[in-house]
């Protein structure tokens, strides 16, 4: 996972994300589980990014 010093751009992810939600299982669960697993080869160098993505059958991650 890439790295910016010490915190990664996962952490960063979910650090915006908890601006908006507040429950402790959600912010954990995203800690947790790798998005980027989830993410197509063609865009897995976007994973961390704050937009949605593709994940085929014309569905997203958002």
């Amino acid at each position: 996972m890439a790295r910016e010093g010490s915190v990664t751009l996962r952490d960063r992810l979910v650090d915006a994300i908890a601006q908006h939600v507040r429950d402790a299982r959600v912010l954990d669960a995203l800690r947790a589980v790798d998005r980027a697993e989830f993410v197509p080869p063609a865009h897995r160098r976007f994973p961390y990014e704050d937009t949605a993505l593709p994940i085929g059958e014309d569905q997203t991650i958002s």
